[in-house]
């Protein structure tokens, strides 16, 4: 099974959450030096232009646990990139490679 990141919204604990994809030189992601950002006061991912789709996929996947994490009252450990880093990364391979 292939997965791919959504380009338009998804639900996230009933919340809607709009996805912004293709986002080029956008000022925020790069003033963070990001290819993506969760933007916790719209609900919003975006994602940077500059990625293939397993780029994408994981970089979906790094800012859905932000919104998990931020939506469970975890704010504290979505500031931990690294854990949010590899979480993301182990989620995308479990959605890539589900069967």
């Amino acid at each position: 099974m292939s997965f791919t990141a959504p380009t338009k919204s998804c639900q996230l604990a009933g919340q809607h959450i709009k996805i912004i994809s293709n986002v080029a030189a956008d000022a925020i992601l790069d003033a963070h030096e990001a290819v993506g950002l969760w933007a916790s006061n719209d609900n919003q991912i975006l994602l940077h232009t500059k990625m293939d789709a397993d780029h994408k996929g994981q970089t979906y996947c790094h800012e859905i646990v932000h919104g998990i994490l931020y939506i469970m009252g975890k704010e504290e450990l979505s500031k931990d990139e690294p854990f949010v880093d590899l979480f993301g990364h182990l989620l995308y391979q479990v959605l890539k490679t589900a069967k």
